[in-house]
């Protein structure tokens, strides 16, 4: 059930993470992000499977830490200017989240 709300129709390996779930507190995007990565985990999944997370918000880096802790190859992207997308942590401050 996780999964199939969270499918981009037409996009077998395209999730998108809470786009309009509610409420959108910073602890439900984290219980989102956990749940997702759970959910993948539990879908016969290659031995080791790569996860591109597109956001390094609150859902996003929950779940590439999520991923990576579960020893999946993970690689994050954000926006750092207008539409350029590059690794998340390039020309980017502190970005502190609280663990609940």
């Amino acid at each position: 059930m996780v999964l199939q709300r969270m499918r981009v129709p037409g996009h077998e390996h395209l999730l998108i993470l809470g786009c309009f779930e509610r409420p959108a507190t910073l602890f439900m995007q984290q219980v989102r992000a956990l749940n997702l990565i759970y959910a993948l985990s539990k879908t016969g999944l290659p031995e080791k499977p790569s996860l591109a997370v597109i956001g390094a918000g609150a859902a996003g880096v929950t779940a590439a830490a999520a991923a990576a802790i579960s020893g999946w190859s993970v690689a994050i992207f954000d926006r750092i200017g207008g539409d350029v997308l590059s690794f998340a942590g390039a020309n980017t401050g502190q970005r502190w989240l609280h663990p609940h």
